[in-house]
Order: C-alpha cells, then sequence, then structure tokens
C-alpha cells in the first residue's frame, strides 16, 4: 500500500542520510512500537472500563505486554503490523460511539462528536493499509444499507460510513496523483484457482484426461512449476496471463475443472487455507524453508523474521544470547516443544474465537458487535482467497480477540447500568 511505502521509504531515506541505514529502520520502528503500544493500552482501558472481573484484565493486560506474536510483529516493517493496530482501535471507537447512543449523560453529545472526528480520521487510514479491507467494507456497507430499510440505528451507521468511504477515496486519489504508481499484477488475485489447476496436475499427469492436462498447460508450464498445498506463490507467479479477456477464460477454465473435479479442487482450497481453521496445523511455520542452518539471512518460522540483502541491514544485537533465543524459539520453529504455546500462537485460535463469540453477539442484539464482528468475517473471507496462510495475516484476529471475549460474556452491562 503506498501509505505504508510512503512511511518505511522515508524513514530509510532518513537513515541513508544520516549514514547508516538502520538508523531508519530504528526510527520506523520506534514510531510504530509506539503506535501499537498506544492502542493496545487504549483498549485495555476499554475492557477494564467495561469489566470488573480483575482477573480477566490482569490476562488481557499480559497478553498485550508479553503476548511473543507482539515483540515480534512490533518490530517487523511489514503492513499487516499497522493495519492491524488500526483495526482494533476501530473497532474499539466504534463500540464506543454505539454505545453513547444508550447512555444518557451530560457529556454525551460532546463525547459523541469527539468518537466520530477521531473515528473519521482513522477508519479511513485502515482502509488504506490493505486492499482486501476495502472489500470486506464495501461489502458491510451494502448489508447496512439493506438492513437500514427496517432498522432506524443503523441508517445513521450508513451514513457515517458512507463519509468514511469517501474520506477514503479522497485520500486514495491523492497518493494515487501524486506517487502515480504502477498497478500490480492480476496474478495476485487468482491464488485459489491456480492451486486447484496445480493439484489437478499432480494427481492426473500419470495417467489423467489429456484434455485436461493441455488445458492445464495452456497457463502453467508445469515443467517449471512446482505444486506446494500449503503456498500459492510458485503456481500464481507463473499463471500466464495477458488481457482482461485470459482472465476471463482462465476463471471459466477453473469453473470447468471444478465440476469436473469437486473433490481435487475442494482439497487444494482446504490445504491452502488449513492454518486458519485447523489449530493443531503448523504446516504455516515451514511453507517457504523447511530447513535452518542458523545464518542471518535463513529465518523462516513461525514469522518471517528474515533480512531482505542488499538493504544494507545487517544484525548487529547487542544481546546476542537473546536474538539467538529468540531465532531459535520462532524461526527454528522451537515454540512447537513448549506445551499450549502452539494453540495460543495458531491463527486458528483466534479465529474460532470469533466464531464462538459470533452468535452470542446475535443473542444479544447489539448492533455495535454485530458490525464489529461482521467487519472481521468479512476480512477473513477475503483471506481465504490468499496464496498461504502467514500469521501477520490473521493478526488482526489475534489482538482483537480480547474484546471479542469481553463483548460476549456480557462485560457492558456495568456501564448499561449507570
Amino acid at each position: 500500500p503506498l501509505i505504508h511505502t510512503l512511511l518505511l521509504g522515508s524513514c530509510y531515506s532518513l537513515g541513508l542520510q544520516w549514514g547508516d541505514a538502520k538508523f531508519g529502520v530504528i526510527l520506523y520502528d520506534f514510531i510504530q512500537m509506539t503506535i501499537m503500544a498506544a492502542i493496545f493500552a487504549y483498549t485495555y482501558c476499554f475492557v477494564r472500563r467495561y469489566t470488573g472481573n480483575i482477573i480477566f484484565r490482569g490476562v488481557v493486560l499480559l497478553f498485550y505486554a508479553v503476548f511473543p506474536a507482539n515483540s515480534i510483529m512490533a518490530i517487523s516493517t511489514t503492513k499487516d503490523v499497522l493495519f492491524s493496530g488500526l483495526v482494533l482501535l476501530c473497532a474499539v471507537l466504534a463500540l464506543q460511539l454505539m454505545e453513547t447512543v444508550t447512555f444518557h449523560r451530560e457529556d454525551t453529545r460532546r463525547r459523541k462528536i469527539s468518537l466520530c472526528v477521531v473515528l473519521m480520521i482513522v477508519f479511513p487510514v485502515m482502509l488504506l493499509f490493505r486492499n482486501n479491507a476495502v472489500y470486506a467494507f464495501l461489502v458491510l456497507l451494502l448489508c447496512c444499507l439493506f438492513a437500514g430499510i427496517w432498522l432506524k440505528d443503523i441508517r445513521r451507521v450508513t451514513v457515517f460510513m458512507c463519509v468514511c468511504l469517501l474520506l477514503f477515496s479522497a485520500e486514495k486519489s491523492f497518493l494515487n496523483t501524486v506517487l502515480e504508481p504502477e498497478p500490480g499484477p492480476v496474478n495476485e488475485f487468482l491464488s485459489v484457482p491456480s492451486q486447484q489447476f496445480g493439484r489437478i496436475y499432480d494427481n492426473i499427469s500419470e495417467n489423467g484426461d489429456p484434455e485436461t492436462i493441455n488445458l492445464i498447460k495452456q497457463y502453467f508450464n508445469m515443467e517449471e512449476q512446482e505444486y506446494k498445498p500449503q503456498l500459492a506463490d510458485s503456481m500464481k507467479d507463473g499463471l500466464k496471463l495477458e488481457n482482461n479477456e485470459d482472465v476471463y477464460h482462465f476463471l471459466q477454465a477453473s469453473f470447468q475443472l471444478f465440476v469436473k473435479y469437486p473433490v481435487i479442487t475442494v482439497d487444494a482450497f482446504l490445504y491452502l487455507t488449513e492454518g486458519y481453521w485447523n489449530i493443531q496445523d503448523v504446516s504455516f511455520t515451514s511453507i517457504y524453508d523447511s530447513k535452518w542452518d542458523g545464518t542471518p539471512h535463513h529465518r523462516y518460522g513461525y514469522l518471517l523474521t528474515t533480512i531482505k540483502p542488499d538493504y544494507g541491514i545487517i544484525p548487529d544485537s547487542k544481546l546476542p544470547w537473546l536474538l539467538d533465543f529468540m531465532e531459535k524459539l520462532i524461526s527454528k520453529n522451537d515454540y512447537q516443544k513448549i506445551p499450549l504455546l502452539p494453540i495460543l500462537l495458531s491463527p486458528a485460535l483466534y479465529l474460532w474465537i470469533l466464531a464462538m463469540t459470533t452468535p452470542v453477539f446475535l443473542k444479544q442484539r447489539r448492533w455495535g458487535n454485530l458490525l464489529t464482528a461482521g467487519f472481521l468475517w468479512l476480512l477473513f473471507f477475503t483471506l481465504l482467497l490468499g496464496p498461504c496462510v502467514l500469521v501477520r495475516y490473521a493478526y488482526p484476529f489475534m489482538i482483537t480477540s480480547p474484546v471479542l471475549i469481553c463483548l460476549s460474556v456480557g462485560c457492558c452491562n456495568k456501564e448499561q447500568n449507570r
């Protein structure tokens, strides 16, 4: 995304001007750590305000303060960190805004206006960090437009969402005009059908249907492609498409293959997304590399801690014993040897938390909770079309889970009864 490229690129350029590129990365990480710490602190205050359970509050505090994924993600330069933090902040602000409607206090109007202004600033910025968030938001907006026919409160929310969308559109147009980016390849949207083609070819290449094999070879050079069940990068990057008409024919061929090989097609999808629904799955921790040699540029595991060469960033820890411990824990996947930690670090756990809390919100009939869960569900559905399962993709669900649990157990009752 342009906004992340602009932020990271500016910090990196400053580092080069200061004589060492790593100072630019330190600056970026300092900014990111400060923002994430502030968001976590604000979220903890939200949870603390609405629950009197000191044990639950203590667990939430520990989760945000010492959870290993938070520590690693805080110094990661991927766009997903700030995006996830902004998703959490928007969720908390939206919940507070929805709840001001039910309060009857003198400061309600002023508080409501303040929340509106802050949310209208934060929400469009959040959308700028990931395109799939925009798709999720548009679908949610359509649902609100439909529900607003019967529900007056939803009409107000819909108007507010339209304002946020207009602000986002204006900001994105401004960035596009100033930076003039090149459009990305359409292959990025075709991970799931690419995996379908690869798995079908693997299953029928020796004694299968020649017509199907020839169809697959129209789009892929299967002598050079490598099908990996949990990673679509090899297949989608080798997809040969020249124009929109080719995309249409490719999707048409994908549907034909689904009708002809439904079981294999479903298998391809389930293997690709297993890390999102199977808590015991750890295949996503080794999709890029399954070996470990301890070198600085060979650091793949639960989280991608590798440092790309040719950027002037060299690992130079002042606490080498701590770096070695964290690298073995995360990059070598030694965390899997520690009881319970594999479950706590599983992306699927937090998506199951979303699945278990959503029916509670339906029963409560609290629109703020439902809209928050609805946006997270739509965001999750976009992940199912992605090239693989990565922790950074699932990070928004991990850090919003304490809020979902808080809401589902009725932690807001205390404030409502005032």
